[in-house]
């Protein structure tokens, strides 16, 4: 994997890195995440691996153009 890597795990915290070690603990964070690599690093592929389990979503997952990536930096 090139890039940056976002780890969100059902016993993360969306307070925490999204590191491995650090996981969130929400897809929506997790595209915050993604927004603000991409205003201060917008070359910067990024892979969001999601550990196995359910995660509750109490609103729509919007993914907007600013997330999307490029076929030279994927997300």
């Amino acid at each position: 994997m090139e890039g940056k890597q976002i780890y969100v795990a059902i016993d993360g915290t969306d307070d925490a890195r999204g590191t491995l070690e650090q996981p969130f603990s929400s897809l929506h964070r997790a595209i915050t995440e993604i927004r603000q690599i991409h205003q201060s690093q917008p070359k910067t592929g990024v892979t969001i691996i999601i550990g196995n389990g359910i995660y509750p979503i109490r609103e729509p997952l919007a993914l907007a153009a600013e997330v999307s990536g490029t076929a030279e930096h994927p997300i």
